[in-house]
């Protein structure tokens, strides 16, 4: 079975209100990019009508890119035939008690 690895980043656009741009890269336990990855980032949102999903595909590189990503828990999955699916929540942004 292979293995997918993820490491992100995320950037805080200078407008705040546009929110997060995340970027990432795919990778297998040997640290070497797979390309052609699908990485979805689902918004869990408390009202279904509020759910977001955003799709994305690791270029050659194993890069993905996400923009204005709105701050909140989200699900990120990276799946590719043959390989075992990642999934993990994340949080984006600051806690409610950070903003002070």
């Amino acid at each position: 079975m292979h293995y997918i690895f993820l490491i992100l980043a995320l950037i805080l656009n200078s407008v705040a209100i546009l929110g997060y741009d995340i970027y990432g890269k795919i990778t297998n336990n040997e640290n070497e990019a797979i390309a052609n990855v699908q990485v979805k980032l689902i918004y869990e949102a408390i009202r279904e009508i509020e759910r977001l999903e955003l799709i994305a595909k690791s270029g050659p590189q194993g890069e993905f890119f996400f923009k204005n990503v709105r701050p909140g828990t989200h699900h990120i999955i990276a799946n590719k035939t043959g390989w075992e699916i990642y999934e993990r929540k994340i949080t984006i942004g600051w806690e409610e008690n950070e903003k002070q």
